[in-house]
């Protein structure tokens, strides 16, 4: 009895460029994974299996197509035609089998389960039962039929008809289909087999849904990291009596085998939860409450206790005698006060004081001491705590004379600030946040206090731009560009047909063109420019009139600004052979 699979692997970007936000990671703990054991992970996915039962009837059209029902014999010069074929089944069995397998994909893009059991131990899992089966996966095809024609591999000589060679096996008589997205890719399964299980309808699936148990083997887990939103990071500072909602922390892990390679795998199990000190603050659900003044550390892990993330908790204010809160007024955001004229009398201009979300008010939480605010020159204002607030914070304002001209970009405003050059950054398929250095009246200011940053255009290769904006003492904002180098290239494919060499790549985001170079004979110099495209779209091109040898090729992207190319690195080289 003959058992069939197949280890071809599809893989193509989308024709379009699709982040799926994620809060920002602030701060994550992170430690390679155990090498032994499985543990049982939960994603969450969307189903779309109204299309995938779309590529049940591409396949059947293809088997009784006599024009389309062929493949190439091994010595790629004759063909095989696949004559009377009858048409597959679409078993609801098998179905459930590829939906499962779709998930799987989606953590590690392989036949071999995550796990590191082969594929077709799927099958009797969920009831299924065959002599002969085999396996199709694909990755990135936004739509049926994007894949279905991959599937075709009508332009592939005889090792890269796999799939085709499946979707035409004569001895197939039921074929079910998955698709998932998931993490903003989309992940196909064809599943065949010689009997057919179910016929009996049931409605697709196209919810979203979490997938629970995913077995997956500890050493194929190559990082676990627990990932905390960016507002939270890597120190908590609260007040007496505040809430943190902590629901938007979870668990990422890398696996291997994933596609993208390297890319983070986000899972949905609840993370353990607890604190130190309980006096000082207490977990109730997800949400981090302080209590009285003092330290603690808050831990996260994954819930069978491992890769424990530990973060300081400063709790400021007292927890009083009749559940009345002290709050410090350090901590208090300031509206800043704009430039004074001078008038020959002490000015007092009003103060926003704003703690824990709310106003503070003037006489019943703070009083206002006033220096050096009669002339011309750097004035202050003291704020006091009073009521339930404790504490002192002094604010600066300039008093000037009327009419000078020096009123309308006052000493502290960013658009009198130094922002240092960002050298060119590399596009890592997320959005690209360089950190800057802003330097005003020779003092270096700190992102959060003074300023904060706004990005744009940094979603991908090309000019970028961070707007630095004045916050508590600071006002006005400055602007600064950047550029972001194309990712390194991947080739895909590189075959030679007679005297032909077609190379085959994935095409780039938002690149501008690419140039393909190549070698005769040698691995590690001689290489020349042969073709320069302006097409940010292309993804393959033919070379014809070749001589017998072995040929090198790698490929390049650039991205052009301002009239300036900007490339990326060079793809890893290929080699194929012109035989005569």
């Amino acid at each position: 009895m003959r058992k069939t699979k197949t280890h071809n692997v599809l893989r193509r970007l989308l024709a379009f460029v699709l982040i799926v936000s994620l809060l920002p990671l602030g701060y994550a703990g992170n430690v390679m994974a155990a090498t032994t054991g499985t543990r049982n992970v939960s994603i969450q996915v969307t189903y779309g299996q109204t299309d995938a039962r779309n590529v049940y009837g591409m396949i059947n059209s293809m088997r009784r197509n006599s024009s389309d029902a062929w493949y190439w014999d091994a010595n790629n010069y004759t063909k095989t035609y696949c004559n009377n074929l009858q048409p597959l089944t679409y078993d609801y069995a098998l179905e459930q089998v590829a939906m499962k397998r779709a998930a799987e994909i989606a953590l590690s893009y392989s036949h071999t389960r995550p796990n590191g059991t082969n594929y077709y131990t799927a099958y009797s899992e969920n009831g299924v039962y065959a002599g002969v089966y085999a396996e199709n996966i694909g990755v990135n095809y936004s739509s049926a039929s994007a894949l279905h024609n991959a599937m075709r591999e009508d332009n592939a000589n005889y090792s890269g008809q796999e799939q085709r060679r499946n979707m035409l096996n004569s001895q197939f008589t039921a074929v079910g289909i998955g698709h998932v997205y998931y993490n903003g890719y989309h992940y196909w399964v064809e599943e065949f087999a010689n009997t057919v299980t179910r016929t009996s309808y049931t409605t697709p699936n196209n919810q979203t849904t979490t997938v629970n148990n995913i077995q997956i083997a500890e050493s194929n887990i190559t990082s676990d990291q627990i990932v905390v939103p960016s507002s939270i990071g890597n120190y908590i500072q609260m007040s007496a009596g505040q809430t943190i909602d902590l629901s938007g922390c979870y668990e990422n892990i890398k696996v291997s085998n994933h596609w993208p390679s390297n890319a983070n795998c986000p899972i949905v199990q609840g993370l353990n939860m607890y604190v130190s000190n309980t006096a000082v603050a207490y977990i109730s659900g997800t949400k981090l409450i302080a209590n009285t003044a003092g330290s603690t550390t808050l831990t996260l892990n994954r819930p069978d206790g491992r890769i424990p993330l530990q973060i300081p908790v400063q709790v400021t204010g007292t927890n009083n005698s009749n559940n009345t809160y002290s709050y410090y007024i350090p901590n208090a955001s300031v509206g800043t006060i704009v430039d004074q004229t001078y008038t020959g009398y002490d000015i007092r201009p009003s103060v926003s004081v704003w703690l824990n979300g709310g106003y503070l008010y003037e006489g019943r939480d703070y009083t206002l001491t006033y220096s050096n605010n009669r002339n011309i020159g750097t004035a202050s204002v003291t704020i006091n705590g009073i009521g339930n607030y404790y504490g002192s914070r002094t604010v600066y304002f300039r008093i000037v004379n009327h009419g000078n001209g020096n009123t309308t970009v006052s000493s502290n405003n960013l658009a009198n600030a130094v922002i240092s050059k960002i050298a060119a950054q590399r596009y890592t398929g997320s959005s690209v946040k360089p950190e800057v250095t802003v330097t005003l009246n020779n003092i270096v200011l700190k992102e959060g206090s003074d300023y904060y940053l706004n990005y744009s255009d940094n979603g991908a290769p090309g000019k970028a731009a961070v707007m630095v904006v004045g916050t508590g003492n600071y006002t006005g904002s400055a602007k600064t560009s950047f550029i972001i180098k194309p990712e390194k290239p991947v080739i895909t494919r590189l075959r030679a047909h007679g005297s032909k060499v077609r190379i085959t790549w994935l095409p780039g985001t938002s690149v501008t063109g690419y140039e393909i170079y190549r070698s005769k004979g040698a691995y590690d110099y001689g290489y020349k420019k042969i073709a320069a495209t302006k097409d940010g779209e292309m993804q393959s091109y033919t070379r014809a009139k070749l001589t017998k040898g072995t040929y090198y090729y790698k490929i390049r992207s650039y991205v052009t600004v301002d009239g300036t190319k900007y490339y990326s690195p060079y793809s890893s080289v290929k080699s194929v052979k012109i035989r005569r």
